[in-house]
């Protein structure tokens, strides 16, 4: 499962203190690769561009256009995270919540 194609590819739903948390783990598995990052705060784009994902700043977008992901990791605060579920996600892809 080292080849690139075979890996288990995440997209991360805020990119805070958790959110970021997940994204070193993700990044340090040989079996997993990290493909876009989502957060309503522009600033947090500049982590995701340094760890060469996609950043977006809409979960509507990232779901509608973004690049193809097996699990969406939800790291939004606990108010939000509901909302998030609710809007978009259910049937859609598997997900972890924080």
């Amino acid at each position: 499962m080292n080849e690139r194609a075979d890996k288990i590819k995440f997209a991360i739903v805020g990119y805070g203190h958790i959110g970021r948390r997940h994204a070193a783990m993700i990044l340090n598995n040989p079996n997993a690769e990290l493909v876009a990052v989502c957060d309503n705060d522009p600033m947090q784009a500049l982590q995701g561009e340094n760890q060469g994902v996609v950043f977006f700043d809409s979960l509507n977008i990232l779901l509608e256009s973004g690049p193809a992901f097996d699990v969406l990791s939800i790291a939004t605060p606990n108010g939000l995270t509901a909302i998030r579920l609710n809007a978009r996600l259910t049937g859609h892809h598997p997900a972890h919540l924080q």
